[in-house]
Order: structure tokens, then sequence, then C-alpha cells
């Protein structure tokens, strides 16, 4: 640990006292325009504005209606359902939804189970949804509510496969810097309901589903390992992920990945024919925000609304088109989505999106008159109980002004705890959605 200067904590006040107005400006749109993000992409928000409702009413079922829900949003999402409920009889179904992030509901059972890192509840979870899709017929609609993190949270390896190796071979895939594709790949082909496991059990009914996507691309056998989607990946592309990343799976999971019965299905299998899925974009909060910004006195671009990688290098094309921005001589704001990813270093507290605000104001080098957030919309950036943080011109020196490093606390995975000290992260515990990351940059913010 850095030793805190004598000075350090009397020099770090009075800085904030002097710089405080000007520094809270920026600071308060940021956070402003982060709770704009969150409020857009809330299904409170989204479920309205959906087709389900419309095809629900227009094309009523011939029997039964049954809800399954799995994801952060999860339990938001049956509320949101349930308060606007198109057809004459309740519904009836269950819920799962990490702990933290469950709302009462009326008709609809939910429970909690872990998540990121799957336990024995998750087991028991996908067994429940699993038996109420079996008892769907041909003349029943099952709708399906899926959110980020509905892969952990219906966890259920395949025979053969424990739930401690299942863990292990996943947490190791993230230490290692995998991205969505390539764990969602693995858990397709090791996890029973997921790459279209739940549609096989559905009787031949008709599934309606809505997906709220946190994944870039919007691609619906992404988002929740895809539980009621054909899948294109195959046994190969999921052992080569842990090629790829130098992760060496459990002699089981070698086993498992092996085996043809545990191969997926593709587009064109009849199990898909009564599938109707509708995918809300994880870009939902785009312009909502800018419509914000602009407000404000922003000219607003976007940077990108699908950016994935290396927190690091996406911090460094937002600082060469922050300082673009800045060059001129009128406020501007740069929008971006996607996911930010990181390699664990060591075992301080940080997540991908502080570490991208950290990497930025490293990169940007106390450049004036630059500003900005970045922030996980399911209010949970990495292990941490931050979504994120914000940066500004002045976040190196008062860093230093604490006898605190910035490249120590990124060598270490410490980069939300360097934010917390220095009053710059971003918690407001679960938000009840999920739709990936929120960046903007501010430029300029005028006077």
């Amino acid at each position: 640990m850095r030793r805190v200067l004598p000075w350090g904590e009397a020099f770090f006040q009075a800085f904030n006292n002097i710089y405080a107005a000007n520094r809270d400006m920026p600071r308060r749109l940021l956070h402003k325009a982060f709770e704009k993000a969150v409020a857009a992409s809330h299904p409170s928000a989204l479920l309205p504005q959906s087709r389900l409702l419309t095809r629900l009413c227009k094309s009523p079922p011939k029997g039964s209606v049954r809800i399954i829900a799995a994801g952060k949003a999860a339990a938001a999402m049956v509320e949101a359902l349930e308060n606007h409920w198109p057809c004459v009889e309740p519904p009836v179904g269950v819920a799962v939804a990490p702990d933290g992030y469950l709302v009462p509901t009326r008709w609809i059972e939910v429970i909690a189970a872990a998540h990121p890192h799957p336990d024995s509840r998750c087991i028991a979870a996908a067994k429940k949804l699993s038996e109420i899709a079996k008892t769907c017929g041909p003349d029943d609609v099952l709708v399906v509510l899926l959110s980020g993190g509905g892969s952990s949270l219906l966890s259920w390896p395949v025979e053969g496969v424990s739930l401690e190796a299942y863990v292990s071979a996943l947490r190791d895939l993230m230490a290692a810097g995998a991205d969505i594709e390539a764990l969602n790949t693995v858990r397709r082909h090791l996890s029973r309901l997921a790459g279209g496991g739940l549609a096989a059990l559905a009787g031949g009914a008709r599934i309606e589903a809505l997906l709220l996507s946190d994944v870039v691309g919007d691609s619906e056998s992404l988002i929740a390992s895809g539980p009621i989607s054909p899948d294109m990946s195959t046994l190969a592309d999921a052992r080569n992920a842990f090629t790829k990343h130098g992760v060496t799976p459990s002699a089981d999971i070698e086993a498992a990945l092996a085996g043809p019965d545990n191969e997926t299905p593709e587009p064109g299998d009849p199990i898909f024919e009564k599938v109707c899925t509708e995918v809300i974009p994880s870009s939902v909060w785009m312009a909502p925000v800018a419509e914000l910004l602009r407000a404000e006195g922003y000219e607003t671009r976007i940077i990108g609304e699908q950016l994935a990688g290396d927190a690091a290098d996406l911090a460094r094309l937002h600082a060469r088109a922050a300082i673009e921005a800045a060059s001129e001589a009128h406020p501007v704001a740069l929008l971006s989505g996607g996911e930010a990813t990181t390699h664990l270093k060591g075992d301080g507290e940080g997540g991908p999106n502080a570490e991208f605000c950290l990497e930025l104001a490293r990169a940007l080098e106390g450049r004036p008159g630059i500003w900005a957030l970045a922030c996980d919309s399911d209010g949970v950036d990495g292990a941490s109980n931050a979504a994120g943080g914000v940066i500004g011109p002045d976040t190196l020196v008062r860093a230093a002004a604490l006898g605190c490093s910035v490249d120590y606390a990124l060598v270490h995975s410490n980069s939300t705890g360097l934010l917390k000290r220095l009053g710059d992260a971003v918690v407001v515990g679960p938000t009840m959605t999920n739709v990936n990351d929120v960046r903007v940059v501010l430029a300029n913010p005028p006077a």
C-alpha cells in the first residue's frame, strides 16, 4: 500500500474546496445522464412499448398462459408485465433474479439465485422453470422474459459435469479476460437450458419472448445464453474458447465438450417453429441521454453503440476522440455503449468500467475541459459494489495529493478502490435492469 503524505489529506481538502464548484457542474450532469440511461432502459419504461402486449391481445391463446423470466431485470420485467397484463385470466409462472434484484409482484413467484458464480439455488431454479415449460401443450402460450444474468441464474450443468467444475471453468475464463461471446459459447454447451434447451421442453407451445439485450450485437443466442434460441456455435467452438484464453478445463468438462449429445440445436430445428422473439437493443438508452445532453447545450456524437474489448484499449480510443472534441470551440458530448473487459491482475476492488475511467484519465494526462463517466447499467461493475465512476482533468493530481497512484491501482486491479477514495465512484445499487455499459464523455462544458 502507498503511504499517504502527512500533508496529503489537508491538501486534498483544500484542492476540493477551491475547485468544487467547477468540478461539480460536469459531475452532476454525468450523474444525471447515467440516471437517465437507467430510467430509459428500465422494464417499466420498455415493456409497455414492446410488441409483446400487442401480440398477446391480437392472438390470445386457446389454452393457458405461463410465464418464465430470468435475469437481472427479470423481477422488474414481470412487475411491468403484470401492471399492463392484457388478458382476462391472471398469469402463472416463476421469475428468477439475483440477490438484491427482487421486487414485489402480484401473481408471478420471484425467487433468488446466485450471480455471477452459480450455486445450488441456480440448479433448483432451472429445474423449477423446466417443470413449468414441460406443463405446456400446443394450445398454450409460454411467455419468456430474459435479460443479462440469466445464464448464471439458470445454470444446470449437463450430465457428468459437477456444479463446482462448471463454476470453476467459467471463473477461470472470466479471469483470463474472456468476453461474453466466449463465455456464453461454453455455457450453451455445458448448461441444460442454454442454447435452445428451454424451447425443447415447451411441448410445442407458442413461445412469446421478450429479451432485454446486454450483449454486443444484440444476438438472441447470447442473451442469457439463448435458452429459446438456435445456436450457431459448436462444441468445437466451446473447446476453442478454453484454448484461446489459456485455460485448461477439468476432465469432466473436456469429456462433456467432446460428447455429441451436448451439441445444441441449429437454426431450422422444428422446436423453434412457434418461437416469436423481440429483442430490445442494448443501446436503447442512447437516444434519451443524447436528448438530455443536447438540452444542456452539447453537440452529441456517438462513438459506437457496440464497442467491446479491453478497457485500456477502449480508453485510448475515447481519449483520442475526446482530445479532438476538446479542440473545438463548443461543448461536445461523446456517447458509447458495449462492453469493456479486463484481466484480473490483483485482489483489489475493481471492474471494467472503473478501469476504463482510470485508463482514460491516464491517457488524457490532465488535459483541461474533459470529464467522463463509465458505468455498468445494472449497477454492478465487475466484483465491486459500484457501477463505475467519473473522472476529470483533476483526477491524477487529486490522486497524487492523497499519495495514491493510478498506475498502482491499475496493476493491482483496484480501480474502484481508488475512485472511492477520490469520491468519484458511482454507487447506486442494483438498478433492476441490464443493458450493458454506459459511457459519456463531456468536452468543453458550458461556462
